[in-house]
């Protein structure tokens, strides 16, 4: 599996600590306007058009206006260190996708081409055409709640691609990402799972724990809370990205639960505070 895509994890907790590092208060009222950077890049190796490339794409939301440029400054490195890798979040929008750029090609010059001198079937010339795509947005704004989005989608070769849709929820007031402690009560875990497993099986229309296994649910991985979610007007949607509970074959699973089914575990002045409920 891919560093970048092993790396998401680590990542998100990265830009957690950014994200919580600053103390400030907002008001209520907050204008957050976005604008986007768009890049594509070709790469053939050894600079040559008849041999193998990579195909590189990155398509990121940032703030560029607010009415509290500290917000708009911790929420632009969060978004950097959540797309880009912590590394590239302490410089400018344009400045780090530019080095990412230069980072990525050089990277895959220097460990595919030594490979590439010494290949002798070129019926796997294919296998060096690599790809990546890095697309980040706003997922839903609402009263003090940003969610962000970001699509991962890669080719490195092999039988198939490696992709990830990953969600960050961001607290405008209190200026962090919302974790899963902070919306629920203590000891959570347990009745939450409980939850995602019965929803779950109504998705599927299956009676049993087993039945669900049967169609490969927690076949590579524990079916249990997950940080990866995000909210609409009706409820949380927990989001389990390929073999994290289910084999490739199954995809993204998505988990939706209404707020009416938490309330036995939700803290709700942090739902309130969110304007949520």
């Amino acid at each position: 599996m891919n560093k970048h895509y092993v790396s998401i994890i680590a990542i998100i907790i990265t830009s957690a600590f950014l994200f919580s590092s600053c103390s400030s208060k907002m008001s209520n009222k907050k204008r957050i306007a976005f604008d986007s950077i768009k890049v594509a890049r070709i790469e053939h190796l050894f600079g040559d058009k008849q041999k193998p490339y990579c195909n590189l794409i990155i398509n990121i939301a940032y703030p560029n206006l607010c009415d509290n440029a500290s917000l708009k400054d911790t929420l632009t490195k969060s978004i950097f260190a959540f797309c880009l890798g912590n590394e590239y979040s302490s410089l400018n929008p344009r400045n780090a996708i530019q080095k990412y750029i230069n980072d990525y090609l050089s990277n895959y010059r220097k460990e595919l081409e030594p490979n590439f001198k010494q290949e002798a079937d070129s019926s796997v010339y294919q296998w060096y055409n690599y790809y990546r795509s890095i697309v980040g947005k706003v997922k839903y704004q609402q009263n003090d709640l940003l969610t962000y989005a970001m699509n991962f989608n890669e080719y490195t070769g092999g039988a198939h691609n490696m992709y990830a849709t990953t969600y960050e929820n961001f607290d405008l007031k209190q200026m962090r990402i919302i974790k899963l402690a902070d919306l629920f009560k203590p000891n959570y875990q347990n009745e939450l799972t409980a939850i995602i497993v019965h929803q779950l099986m109504v998705d599927h229309k299956v009676h049993s724990a087993d039945e669900l296994a049967d169609k490969g649910y927690g076949a590579t991985g524990n079916i249990a809370p997950t940080e990866n979610f995000y909210f609409d007007d009706k409820g949380m949607t927990f989001v389990y990205n390929i073999y994290e509970i289910a084999p490739y074959n199954v995809g993204i699973i998505t988990v939706h639960v209404d707020f009416d089914k938490l309330k036995n575990i939700m803290e709700e002045k942090t739902f309130k505070s969110l304007g949520l409920i």
